[in-house]
């Protein structure tokens, strides 16, 4: 089993505030009983992005931080999944990876609604246009 709190043992540097996986993660998703697993294959590369004027709050080489990285980006970018659903996610992995309940709340908050309006508006005009 993986362990989340430290994950020097299932991922490593692959520069800047990107990371790879070294073993495949399996994550489930959606709620504690839920039998939908989500399924990171080893090499996978990820960034923990944190916006450069949030840096001196929020370390994006902290080993806490990293899993919510990786299930993040890899919902939204891989999964197609909202902003929203992706942060309900992000908050679970920051709490697996050992970040207190305070600090994941507000991350939490930062990676829902940053960037939501953009995404909303997109969204809406994709649905306008095509007439869905």
């Amino acid at each position: 089993m993986v362990d989340f709190k430290h994950p020097e043992t299932w991922s490593e540097p692959a520069g800047g505030i990107r990371y790879r996986t070294k073993l495949e993660i399996d994550w489930g998703i959606w709620t504690p009983g839920s039998t939908t697993r989500l399924k990171i294959e080893a090499g996978r590369v990820f960034d923990v992005s944190v916006p450069r004027g949030l840096r001196w709050m929020f370390d994006p080489h902290d080993p806490r931080f990293r899993l919510a990285g990786l299930i993040h980006d890899h919902l939204l970018h891989v999964e197609g999944a909202t902003r929203i659903r992706a942060g309900g996610e992000f908050h679970d992995a920051l709490r697996a990876g050992g970040t207190p309940w305070p600090l994941a709340l507000v991350m939490w908050l930062g990676v829902s609604i940053f960037k939501y309006p953009l995404d909303q508006a997109r969204a809406d005009y994709r649905r306008r246009s095509t007439g869905a």
